[in-house]
């Protein structure tokens, strides 16, 4: 009887052992980003729904965590874990003030992909079609991301943090 258990606990080890080498790393979960403000680091980007990107004070549900995906050099598309839509520039418009939006992910549209500038406090995210930064206008809760010119001014630096 004893033996039996022996074999049998034996065996399970084996499985296990088989199971967690089939999954690990090829299966390891993507990576988890948020995406803060420096100058306030408990606002954070926020798929808002319907297409609208927002600031939001950080509460870690999955509409305020992004994956890095389909890396082109230094820039990266930011898909959204809850919608699965990229951080986008509609219609590749350079204008600055341009809302930022989600939308489907297509890796031939160079409006999606961002570039994670080193900043004085943080890191400008800059627009490999448009060359702009990602903006907030104000740190209060739905106000929209906008793009601007890149500069020093701390309302387009953030901090990308693993969640």
């Amino acid at each position: 009887m004893l033996r039996k258990i022996i074999s049998g606990v034996a065996s399970m080890a084996v499985a296990v052992s088989a199971m967690a080498a089939l999954t690990t790393p090829a299966g390891a979960a993507e990576p988890v980003y948020r995406i803060l403000a420096v100058n306030d680091t408990s606002k954070a980007i926020t798929d808002a729904g319907e297409r609208r990107l927002v600031i939001r004070t950080w509460h870690g549900d999955a509409n305020q965590k992004w994956w890095k995906i389909s890396k082109k050099g230094a820039y990266f598309q930011y898909k959204n874990v809850q919608t699965k839509q990229c951080i986008a520039v509609p219609s590749s418009n350079p204008d600055n003030g341009v809302e930022l939006i989600t939308y489907n992910c297509n890796t031939d549209w160079k409006d999606q992909f961002w570039q994670a500038v080193p900043a004085p406090k943080g890191q400008d995210l800059q627009n490999d079609q448009t060359q702009k930064c990602a903006a907030y206008r104000n740190l209060v809760d739905e106000s929209v991301v906008e793009q601007q010119t890149c500069s020093d001014d701390t309302d387009e630096e953030w901090r990308i943090e693993k969640v």
